[in-house]
């Protein structure tokens, strides 16, 4: 009974942390230079709903790296995006061909300080019960001119 409880303990840490490393943003890439007050594609590859999983909501925000970026998930920043999330499978088209993304426009701060930023996207997963609820979490670093 005790290794029962064990395997499904460590099954259900190992599902959290894919989780958080399900979803990563495509575009733009890492270090590329966004202007203050421009609008950015933001895209956000994913999966698409599982059974028994409810997806519904993403947050895109913006911060400052003045002493180094931390994790979203202790200081979000700026939230430049609060809405659905609906990846969808893409065959063909001008993204990449079968895969599974959302382009989200989001606009760079104006008042957003020159140096390194990140870019960020929390999104809830919850299960279809309502009993466990995970976060899928990436973040890039951009050069704000």
């Amino acid at each position: 009974m005790k290794f029962t409880a064990t395997l499904l303990w460590t099954a259900s840490l190992a599902a959290t942390a894919f989780a958080q490393t399900a979803m990563s943003i495509i575009s733009p890439v890492a270090g590329a230079s966004v202007a203050r007050g421009s609008s950015v594609v933001v895209r956000v590859t994913g999966t698409t709903p599982t059974t028994g999983s409810i997806q519904n909501a993403a947050v895109v925000a913006f911060t400052a790296c003045r002493l180094g970026c931390i994790s979203p998930l202790n200081n979000i920043g700026t939230v430049l995006y609060d809405s659905t999330y609906n990846p969808v499978f893409h065959l063909t088209g001008p993204g990449p061909a079968r895969t599974v993304y959302q382009d989200i426009t989001v606009t760079i701060p104006s008042g957003a300080v020159t140096g390194t930023g990140q870019i960020s996207i929390v999104h809830p997963t919850y299960s279809s019960d309502g009993t466990q609820l995970t976060y899928e979490v990436s973040s890039i670093t951009v050069t704000v001119t």
